[in-house]
């Protein structure tokens, strides 16, 4: 619609959504949508594909998902295509293992194959582990591959929105939401799960994460994180170096590169024998974003430091 999106600018043109679960529910939310937003008959470019692709193997089914919403695009005047929503990827996995980081390989590609042939960005949405600390469930290739992560937290009153990475910008910002029930007026009777669903109300746009200057707020850390954070210590302490040149990095304080972090993390046993270099680069990747989001840590592309206790 290129309307602000919790006080953010965007990029207005064309959403392909794809989900094979909870279809009636999902078109009554479509619907629901058209309606809250006022724009109903107005041609929105949204499409809603009810099928799911198998994007966990090699079965060509991306290039079909491709050629479909090709086709889609020329029929309403081809607008820019801004997103591709797959919803979920454990059904867009199809049997392979999300687990093994050879199958999650498989899916990673097929959604850059995505997002390459139609000129935009492919999202999708996943699900945590039990005991997550803030990661998605299944293979680190994932996480590694992604470009952005957003971690959704549900709450009793509202619930939390926090980008949990973010390659290019900053990550760690936060912003709240609740559903709203929307009732279709025309339609009402008995069964009200038929007759009802519910829109998004943004309650705080996005900010960065407060953090308390003492720690006293800091999430406490599952085992990975809390290991790698005393090898980051241990290097600071020993190796740790004040920095110029770099705007990024606070004044006066003793950073370490994150070449020498890898290899402070091989010799104390961060990284696993057996495991393969691109899981254990992962694993890294995803603890040093966990620890920066949870204050521990700064980073840069480049550098890390301590973060006062």
């Amino acid at each position: 619609m290129g309307r602000l999106w919790a006080g953010r600018e965007v990029l207005k043109g064309a959403v392909a959504y794809i989900s094979s679960e909870g279809v009636a529910g999902l078109r009554r939310r479509f619907v629901a949508m058209r309606r809250h937003y006022g724009v109903e008959g107005r041609g929105i470019p949204f499409c809603f594909i009810p099928v799911m692709p198998d994007l966990g193997h090699a079965s060509g089914d991306a290039d079909v998902l491709i050629a479909t919403i090709t086709r889609w695009l020329a029929a309403i005047g081809n607008p820019p295509l801004r997103a591709v929503a797959i919803d979920t990827l454990a059904r867009a996995m199809n049997g392979a293992d999300e687990n093994a980081t050879k199958d999650m390989g498989v899916l990673v590609a097929n959604g850059e194959k995505i997002a390459a042939a139609l000129g935009c960005i492919v999202v999708l949405v996943h699900h945590a582990g039990r005991a997550s600390e803030g990661r998605s469930r299944g293979s680190n290739a994932l996480d590694g591959a992604a470009d952005c992560m957003w971690s959704i937290e549900k709450g009793e009153g509202q619930s939390r929105i926090t980008l949990s990475a973010m390659k290019d910008g900053e990550d760690g910002v936060e912003w709240a939401f609740r559903l709203r029930p929307f009732y279709f007026e025309e339609n009402r009777c008995p069964k009200q799960s038929e007759t009802s669903t519910c829109t998004v109300e943004i309650l705080t746009n996005p900010a960065p994460a407060k953090q308390s200057e003492t720690g006293r707020n800091r999430k406490p850390l599952a085992p990975g994180p809390k290991m790698l954070l005393s090898i980051a210590k241990a290097a600071a302490d020993e190796a740790g170096e004040t920095v110029r040149g770099f705007p990024n990095l606070p004044p006066n304080v003793k950073a370490v590169t994150r070449e020498l972090l890898k290899r402070y993390a091989r010799t104390k046993g961060y990284f696993e024998d057996g495991r393969s270099d691109d899981a254990n680069r992962s694993l890294l990747s995803r603890d040093l974003k966990r620890l920066k989001v949870d204050g521990y840590l700064g980073l840069t592309e480049q550098h890390l430091w301590i973060i006062g206790e």
